[in-house]
């Protein structure tokens, strides 16, 4: 009997080893797959420090399996003043613990950013936990002369702590030349800003903004500046951005009041006029008005003013019309101490500037402004009526023994003349252009043309012209460009030849290109 009793304590003993071994050797979990962790993690789910510190509550991050079958990352509401940051390329794998959990992790640089972003995270029951590092690329100090005048046309995002909801408005930014006396700076202007036409707050022009190149990415930046805006007094402005190709994207964080306001700006590269905002200009006596971002010959039209050959401007502002009306004037048709001053004297509007050179007119059209792309077409709103009467004016000997000449043609009829010249230049200073004489000029480096003249049209055209090679070299996007567009009511102006009277009326002018 105690025999049996014995076997029967070594069966259960022996059973429940048995048992043990087998519970010892179960099989693991499944290693998880890729397609287990694809997704949105936030909230709950989520869980980051970014450089040491806690993420955002509203971060995310976005687990998405590309076409070819590889991994993104992306990050929203992580990387500073990045709404989104894409991190291609990210690593899956697989890490045994008490159970599987799978692993991600992934680098990149982004240029337009500013920053390398890693990450280094693990799922496990549906929970991601994540480290962030990120790291500012430095970039290197260029100078800012090709973006001078350049201007972005774009939507920009206000966010303010006060607003429902952010508010959305189409605004233009744009570069100008800094004040300053450093070096690789610009000035940044945005006109108008507000919360819309029922609240504008005033123009922001920040001076010193930093220019630097990452790769072909050009990156701009400035903290601390300090602005006066109409109605909300002075304000402490932080801006970071990127000139990408033709995009500019901007962040500006805005500190008014001890209420922050971020804004979002996202633009392509804009030539284009619209003759709605003009800039006074005083010269002497006299104030006269030109387009903003264009120049005209209203300067000569200072000097012949104060000779009493006319007595008002060639370029003005049509407020009935909405356009830029642009005159060829009757001036007699003289000399003065051996400078001819012709019978017909046209107005001109164009990109560029004017520096009057009383001894030889033509040489005060400085035509031309940077332009970085290759030009497809010149779109052009226009009107034209020609004056009554053509004349001709010439003239022989000089100096004080210069005669003068005037002759009528009663059968031509005068024209206008609207054109875009590409033209490579070798620097993007102000001494690089072509004037009224080099522009016609058969050794010019005049690449691309698009133009038009016409007799007359009696009702506003639109009208859209292809720039045209003209023989003297392809585009090259690795050299330097101007582009001038010139408009003038008489297309033989420069030859003192043309009707008083010929009106020009310009609404629009724009310049694709890619």
């Amino acid at each position: 009997m105690r025999r049996k009793f014995l076997f029967l304590c070594t069966f259960v003993s022996v059973l429940g080893f048995l048992m043990s071994c087998s519970d010892d050797k179960k099989k693991p979990d499944i290693p998880p797959v890729l397609e287990d962790v694809i997704g949105e993690y936030a909230s709950d789910k989520l869980s980051v420090k970014v450089d040491g510190k806690d993420a955002d509550a509203n971060a995310k991050i976005h687990v998405l399996k590309e076409a070819d079958n590889t991994v993104s990352l992306k990050l929203t509401n992580i990387v500073p003043g990045v709404e989104e940051f894409i991190i291609p390329n990210a690593q899956f794998n697989t890490a045994s613990r008490s159970s599987y959990v799978a692993t991600l992790s992934g680098k990149h640089a982004d240029n337009v950013s500013g920053y390398e972003v890693s990450v280094d995270g693990t799922v496990d029951n549906d929970v991601l936990t994540a480290i962030v590092s990120i790291k500012e690329i430095a970039g290197e100090s260029v100078e800012p002369e090709q973006f001078i005048g350049a201007r972005y046309k774009g939507e920009m995002k206000i966010t303010a702590g006060n607003l429902p909801a952010p508010v959305t408005i189409e605004q233009q930014v744009y570069i100008t030349k800094t004040e300053t006396e450093e070096p690789n700076v610009f000035c940044l202007n945005i006109d108008n800003f507000g919360l819309g036409e029922d609240l504008q707050l005033g123009d922001i022009k920040l001076d010193g903004v930093t220019l630097v190149k990452r790769g072909d990415v050009y990156g701009f930046s400035a903290e601390g500046c300090k602005i006066d805006l109409d109605i909300v007094g002075e304000v402490t402005l932080d801006v970071k951005g990127a000139i990408n190709g033709s995009t500019m994207t901007m962040n500006l964080d805005i500190d008014a009041l001890g209420m922050k306001v971020t804004v979002a700006f996202t633009g392509e590269y804009y030539f284009g006029f619209d003759m709605t905002q003009w800039v006074d200009v005083t010269s002497g006596k006299y104030t006269f008005q030109e387009p903003l971002f264009m120049a005209t010959s209203n300067q000569a039209g200072v000097y012949l003013m104060n000779m009493k050959k006319i007595d008002s401007f060639f370029v003005v502002y049509d407020e009935d019309e909405g356009a830029a009306k642009i005159d060829t004037k009757d001036t007699e048709g003289s000399s003065l101490f051996g400078v001819v001053i012709p019978k017909s004297t046209a107005g001109t509007l164009f990109t560029g500037s004017f520096v009057l050179n009383a001894t030889n007119t033509l040489k005060s059209t400085h035509f031309g402004v940077p332009y970085r792309m290759k030009p497809t077409t010149l779109k052009v709103t226009y009107k034209y009526t020609a004056g009554e009467k053509f004349y001709e004016t010439t003239s022989t000997g000089s100096g004080l023994s210069t005669k003068v000449t005037v002759t009528e043609f009663p059968d031509i009829v005068d024209k206008c003349s609207i054109a875009a010249y590409l033209f490579e230049v070798d620097s993007y200073d102000d001494d690089d252009y072509l004037d009224g004489n080099t522009i016609k000029d058969s050794d010019s480096k005049i690449i691309m043309v698009a133009s038009l003249t016409s007799e007359g049209e009696a009702n506003f055209t639109s009208k859209e012209l292809k720039f045209e090679e003209t023989g003297k070299g392809a585009y090259d996007p690795n050299k330097k460009y101007k582009l001038a567009i010139v408009c003038t009511s008489s297309s033989e102006g420069d030859a003192y030849r043309g009707a008083p009277g010929s009106t020009l009326w310009v609404k629009n002018l724009e310049v694709l290109g890619e």
